[in-house]
C-alpha cells in the first residue's frame, strides 16, 4: 500500500520530481542560450540580458521555495518569453525598463 501511494500522480516519486526539474531548466537554457546567441545584440545589451536572466531564475527559485511547488516548467516558460519581449525591444533601439526593480541575486 505504501509503493501505491508513492507513484501516485498527486504524490510523485523523487525520480520523478528530478527529471522534471532538470527538463524544465535544461529547456530554459538551451531556448536562453539559442536567443542569446543569435539574438545580434551588442556586449552592453547582453549583459543586460544575462542579468535579466540571473533575476528571473532566482524569482523562480524563491517562489517555488515559497509555494513549495517544485513545477518550474509553467514559470520558466513565462521566463522565457518575457526574455523573447525583452530582445525586441533592446532591438528596436528603445531602452528596456524591467517590469520591476532590480533586485541582488544571491546564489
Amino acid at each position: 500500500m505504501d509503493e501505491r501511494k508513492r507513484k501516485t500522480p498527486d504524490n510523485p516519486n523523487l525520480a520523478a520530481i528530478e527529471g522534471n526539474l532538470f527538463g524544465a531548466l535544461f529547456a530554459f537554457h538551451k531556448n536562453a542560450t539559442d536567443l542569446l546567441r543569435n539574438s545580434g545584440l551588442d556586449d552592453d545589451k547582453l549583459t543586460l540580458m544575462s542579468e535579466r536572466i540571473e533575476e528571473l531564475l532566482a524569482d523562480a527559485t524563491s517562489d517555488m521555495k515559497r509555494t513549495k511547488n517544485l513545477d518550474l516548467a509553467g514559470p520558466l516558460e513565462s521566463a522565457y518569453e518575457e526574455l523573447k519581449s525583452m530582445l525586441d525591444e533592446l532591438r528596436s533601439t528603445r531602452q528596456w525598463r524591467s517590469p520591476k526593480p532590480c533586485r541582488p541575486v544571491r546564489w
